[in-house]
């Protein structure tokens, strides 16, 4: 059994979910009071910044990389990796109504729908990552480190480490 790539990924679930923690006070604080000034401004674009950055490298290192090496495993179209490629679609599109409410926010809306929508999708972000984060290091993560060879997880994890690389000057960006 071997675990490189697997304790890779379990450490950015924990610094995802610092960055929900800070989502989850912000809309506890705009359940108090729905305004949006100067400070929950910076507060959520700081926020929306870091969750989009850890979430895009996360599901690309999944997708990209951990998930096509486990098809040798499991099913591709059924099971933990179907359901957990959907979920990647849902919280990308869930982010991005976040954003978007966020953004409206920002902009000075203080309409009643504005303020629903972006609690809405706030709670909603948190749920959704939060429940996908539980399904992996519960379920897939452990069953998924009785698989790898030590080789297959030192491969998976150069591969995954690669993708929060900086790229070379003259690179190519991704």
């Amino acid at each position: 059994m071997s675990d490189l790539c697997l304790r890779h990924l379990l450490r950015e679930h924990r610094e995802i979910e610092k960055v929900l923690a800070e989502l989850e006070s912000l809309l506890e604080e705009q359940a108090k009071e729905p305004r949006w000034g100067e400070a929950e401004r910076e507060d959520f674009k700081w926020i929306s910044e870091i969750l989009g950055n850890h979430l895009n490298h996360h599901v690309r290192k999944e997708d990209e990389i951990l998930f096509p090496a486990l098809e040798a495993f499991l099913p591709r179209d059924l099971g933990p990796l179907a359901v957990l490629r959907g979920e990647h679609t849902d919280l990308r599109d869930i982010f991005g109504r976040l954003v978007r409410a966020g953004e409206a926010r920002a902009k000075g809306n203080d309409q009643p729908e504005a303020i629903e929508g972006f609690k809405r999708h706030g709670g909603a972000i948190l749920q959704i990552v939060r429940d996908h984060i539980y399904k992996e290091d519960r379920v897939l993560f452990p069953m998924v480190a009785r698989f790898l060879s030590p080789e297959q997880d030192a491969h998976l994890l150069e591969q995954m480490e690669a993708i929060n690389a900086p790229k070379a000057a003259g690179s190519p960006a991704s």
